[in-house]
């Protein structure tokens, strides 16, 4: 797995244009052009994740015109996208896809294709043709189009890329050859729902890509105290005894997920170097209505009071300060 960045978050100068064509050139083995779609800078940043034949990637780019040609020898790809934010128009050979939030789309990559975007953040995945072919009904599915009827599909794909590129510990336990199968499969079900992928992901891809949604979405809603086990399933439009499985799967259960995440924040809150915070500040962002529960759970869970972790790691800090003076 290889990790690689490409960022200028403003670039009015021909010069930063050139290089950020050519650092994007040379990841994506593209000969690339970039420019302002309007007057003012435009913007470009990032973050590549090169796994076993597929390129993912987190774009965030304003005003920003591109044109990229594969260079002689690239093998043919598909290239598929999941807007989190804004939109982008893409164009290549005689078609044209408009993607905006909460959507997706995709184009072929043996032809030049030009894209438009004002403002926007996205997730994509580079796919080898040869290993998504055997999950799809038709080789045309593979040009330029929106794929705004799959939206379902494209969450689970974008959850998975997130927890990718963000180095999330979701994925932790599986090969690198495991996740690029299950990436390709996902990818698959995005341009296909019906196609040959489904029945191959039906045993192992789509609850592994399940349960990473849920549990992401437990991870950005654990202030709520009354985040549970049907909001979960609300969330992914899914059974509440098929969200019990999921867990079931991964060794857990919902409630035990959900306790565990929000005391490993709170000890997070506790030792941070930031400055000391009132407990019950700490136990109420992490989800908890009451400070008497909060303290049960956490010392049952670390074998300490808040308040003890609180003052080592202070008195750890003001160690280091002394030190460093």
């Amino acid at each position: 797995m290889i990790r690689m960045t490409v960022t200028s978050k403003k670039f009015p100068e021909d010069s930063a244009l050139r290089d950020v064509a050519g650092d994007l050139g040379r990841v994506t083995r593209h000969s690339v052009d970039v420019k302002s779609l309007r007057d003012g800078p435009a913007g470009y940043e990032a973050n590549f994740v090169a796994l076993g034949g597929l390129l993912a990637a987190h774009i965030s780019a304003s005003n920003l015109f591109m044109s990229a040609r594969p260079l002689q020898g690239v093998g043919d790809y598909a290239q598929i996208y999941c807007q989190l934010a804004g939109g982008r128009h893409i164009e290549q050979a005689g078609r044209t896809a408009i993607i905006c939030a909460g959507a997706g789309g995709m184009h072929a990559g043996n032809a030049q294709v030009e894209v438009r975007t004002p403002a926007e953040k996205c997730l994509g995945l580079l796919v080898p043709r040869q290993e998504i072919r055997e999950f799809i009904r038709s080789e045309d599915d593979l040009v330029c189009r929106s794929l705004n009827e799959r939206r379902t599909e494209l969450g689970l794909l974008g959850n998975y890329l997130r927890s990718l590129l963000d180095g999330d510990v979701l994925l932790d336990g599986l090969t690198e050859t495991v996740v690029a199968q299950q990436l390709v499969q996902l990818a698959a079900l995005a341009i296909d729902g019906n196609g040959r992928g489904r029945d191959a992901a039906e045993d192992e891809t789509l609850p592994a890509a399940r349960l990473i949604a849920a549990k992401r979405f437990v991870d950005r809603n654990l202030v709520d105290p009354a985040l549970d086990l049907e909001k979960i399933a609300g969330n992914l439009g899914i059974s509440v005894s098929y969200v019990k499985k999921l867990f079931e799967r991964g060794g857990s259960s919902p409630a035990r997920y959900i306790r565990e995440r929000r005391l490993d924040r709170a000890a997070k809150l506790l030792t941070a170097s930031e400055g000391r915070k009132k407990i019950i500040d700490i136990a109420l962002s992490c989800g908890w209505s009451d400070i008497s529960s909060f303290n049960r759970a956490f010392r049952r869970h670390f074998d300490v009071a808040p308040s003890e972790m609180q003052d080592e790691a202070n008195a750890a800090m003001r160690l280091r300060k002394n030190g460093d003076r």
